[in-house]
């Protein structure tokens, strides 16, 4: 018996649109059911994700008001420009006087000039920048610029960069410290191959000592004369050791003369100290002050020109044992520096409130005052200082208010969107009723309008001047707050620091709320539960109306068959019946 291979050609119908309605017919309802389910959970997903922003934002603004440091903040103001300072929460309000006397700088040496293919000698140097050193081994076939790699790519530089100036004369090796500071100077020794360590040619024409300058305050090598019997110039030298002085008047004495008349008068006045002349590297003659070991000496200058400090008349002759013990203090003849200084390594000294001496090996003072930073950037000329005064900086504790009142009201806006019924226009919050929101927007409105013990009166936010407008956003009255934190404000930390302050409560609520381990986080989890669900059960009913397309096309396709089949034996019978012996056809 033949087949069918479409559906419907044997009875006439079309079986493909009945099956797809009746499949319709129990998929549309189920699919309008689940789909209502789905926008319901998506929306309360929505709605609740605003809210626990919301309830955060405002959380985070209640913590920062919660916090100590917030009300333990200072603040600076400085009154001048030659150093900056910043503060934290240990520094106590007062003020200071700060002198800026001298700043830490690396030291910097230079050699003397070397032709390009020159070569630099053989033998070791020893290089040393503080405590730390290294070794360099020559072989003879150096040149300058081999030196300054060699100097460069030690794994042991002991911290200080080579690099080569070439003028006029020739290239000349520049090194200076990485670090600034009297602790980070450079000396150089050498263990020259010719057998001479410390004179000009070889390696030894490299050496260098930091010990060069008697740099104690002890003592003092001062002036440069051509001969000691040039006149020193006019007025009057005091003269101070541990803090007992004398005056010597230097009008129309002679270098030698001047020399006498200070070891005359030191005598005279009891004080232990030796004026000598002495000659320096450059031939010149030079004022030698000793004061003995461990003694302080200072010399000061009322010139008769009028300038007390600058490089003419009897100003030569000053001395500060703090500012010019490395550059003025006495020259040890018996060491040797073939390399020139081009810059002292020097300490950072500020003087504060003009008597308290501060010296380290950096610009940055952090621990001169306490909670207190002071960079030095300028020297101060001599005499003049700046003044900071420390106070306590209410400002940051007012605008983290206005944080906290702009996130309250954005809470509670948001609350009222989601839980308003709006009869004009119909419009109804999507967590109308729902016992979250409730429960919340009750619980933050009753530990904000609490009160705590005070005795200056700042009990609650009201009397902060924080009042709630006709829909209960929070009002500030700026001028008021700025009254209320200046007056009191240990009580404004009482209302707002500690578990037990108002604020302590509130972040206590919301804690409950927000978060991943929340209240609102809970209840999202639950409705995207759902929608997993729904989701599953979308697919579960998705493949049900498979089978039950498939089951209704088997069924239908064999109705249509046995129709076909009628109908082809219908026919049959018709044609042998028309077929008959005496059978005359109605067409007939």
């Amino acid at each position: 018996m033949a087949t069918l291979t479409s559906t419907g050609i044997g009875s006439g119908l079309d079986v493909s649109s009945i099956v797809s309605s009746l499949v319709a017919s129990e998929q549309d309802p189920y699919e309008a059911r689940i789909t209502e389910k789905e926008e319901i959970a998506t929306e309360k997903i929505t709605s609740l994700g605003s809210l626990v922003s919301a309830a955060a934002a405002f959380q985070d603004a209640a913590e920062a008001l919660n916090s100590e440091d917030l009300f333990n903040a200072n603040a600076v103001s400085n009154s001048g420009s030659d150093f900056s300072i910043s503060v934290d929460a240990d520094a106590v309000p007062s003020s200071y006087s700060i002198e800026v006397q001298s700043l830490a700088q690396g030291q910097k040496l230079a050699s003397d000039a070397y032709a390009e293919d020159e070569t630099v000698g053989a033998g070791t140097l020893t290089i040393s920048v503080g405590s730390a050193n290294m070794n360099l081994i020559f072989d003879g076939t150096e040149t300058l610029s081999d030196m300054r790699d060699m100097i460069n790519d030690s794994a042991a530089n002991p911290g200080l960069y080579a690099s080569i100036i070439t003028d006029d004369a020739g290239q000349h090796l520049i090194l200076n410290s990485k670090e600034v500071g009297v602790d980070n100077a450079i000396s150089i020794t050498a263990a020259d191959d010719d057998g001479d360590n410390t004179d000009a040619a070889g390696l030894s024409a490299f050496v260098f000592s930091t010990s060069t300058i008697d740099d104690s305050g002890a003592t003092a090598q001062v002036g440069a004369f051509s001969a000691s019997t040039d006149l020193v110039g006019d007025g009057t030298l005091t003269l101070d050791v541990d803090g007992t002085s004398f005056n010597t008047v230097t009008d129309g004495l002679t270098l030698e003369e001047l020399r006498d008349q200070i070891n005359t008068d030191a005598g005279t006045a009891g004080v232990s100290m030796t004026a000598s002349i002495v000659t320096d590297s450059d031939g010149k003659q030079q004022l030698h002050l000793d004061a003995g070991t461990g003694s302080t000496l200072t010399v000061t200058a009322a010139d008769s020109d009028g300038d007390n400090t600058d490089d003419s008349g009897i100003s030569v002759f000053s001395f500060d044992p703090i500012t010019d013990a490395a550059t003025k203090g006495s020259v040890d003849a018996t060491v040797t520096s073939n390399m020139s200084e081009t810059q002292a390594a020097t300490d950072a000294v500020i003087v504060i409130d003009g008597s308290l001496t501060v010296t380290q090996s950096s610009n940055v003072f952090t621990d001169a005052i306490e909670g207190v930073t002071i960079t030095a950037t300028t020297v101060n000329d001599p005499g003049e200082s700046n003044t900071i005064v420390i106070s306590q900086d209410t400002s940051k504790v007012g605008a983290a208010l206005a944080t906290f009142a702009a996130a309250y009201n954005t809470f509670l806006e948001t609350t009222l969107s989601l839980g308003r019924v709006n009869v004009d226009s119909g419009i109804v919050g999507s967590l109308v009723g729902d016992s979250l929101l409730r429960n919340l927007s009750s619980q933050v409105r009753d530990v904000l309008s609490n009160t705590i013990d005070s005795t200056g009166g700042v009990n609650s936010l009201i009397s902060l001047g924080m009042t709630t407008g006709d829909e209960g956003l929070l009002e500030v009255d700026e001028t008021v707050m700025a009254r209320v934190v200046a007056d009191n404000f240990d009580d404004v930390r009482a209302l707002f620091v500690g578990d037990d302050s108002i604020v302590g409560q509130l972040t206590e609520t919301l804690s409950g709320y927000t978060g991943g381990q929340g209240v609102i986080q809970s209840k999202i989890d639950s409705y995207k539960s759902s929608l997993d669900r729904l989701s599953l059960d979308r697919e579960s009913f998705s493949e049900k109306m498979v089978a039950l397309e498939s089951r209704l096309l088997t069924q239908f396709n064999a109705m249509d068959l046995l129709v076909a089949n009628l109908n082809s034996t219908g026919a049959y019978l018709t044609a042998q019946l028309d077929n008959l012996p005496g059978v005359v056809s109605s067409n007939n």
